[in-house]
């Protein structure tokens, strides 16, 4: 068993702190970040490098794919994007977020 200090890193200008869980390093097929949006914030448009999914532990926010329409998501709810996915997360209230990111292989 380990126990290790998670420490919270600045992710952009605006608030957003990360906290990584497990590595890439650690088993080379999954990452598991935890990241705090304050409310305004968000998580500039990306493409997925993994298939991976965002479960919100807390808050209220939105999510968009390449479409840019946004969809409302609140605590308890899982989004899913898969590799290639453009993609975006805005947080209307402060929100915390668990991301895990999973290379799948063929």
């Amino acid at each position: 068993m380990d126990i290790v200090a998670v420490s919270a890193e600045p992710l952009t200008d605006d608030g957003v702190t990360l906290r990584n869980i497990l590595a890439w390093g650690h088993t080379g097929r999954s990452r598991i970040d935890v990241i705090d949006l304050p409310a305004g914030s968000s998580l500039p448009r990306h493409r997925a490098g993994t298939d991976q999914t965002l479960y919100v532990i807390s808050g209220r926010g939105r999510v968009a794919g390449a479409d840019d329409v946004a969809a409302s998501v609140s605590a308890g709810q899982a989004v899913r994007w898969v590799e290639g996915d453009d993609h975006t997360t805005w947080a209307d209230e402060p929100m915390t977020v668990l991301v895990v990111q999973t290379i799948v292989e063929t």
